[in-house]
């Protein structure tokens, strides 16, 4: 038997003058097959 810990992705994405941006950039974040994540703005 295998005692891997599946790896937990955490996204910090800065926020402050990118809202042109931020709607394409939290879309790709989970669009991606990262397993378990968070993401922080």
């Amino acid at each position: 038997m295998s005692n891997i810990t599946p790896i937990k992705v955490s996204v910090v994405i800065p926020v402050y003058n990118v809202e042109n941006f931020l709607e394409e950039t939290i879309q790709s974040v989970l669009e991606q097959s990262l397993g378990k994540s968070r993401l922080s703005l």
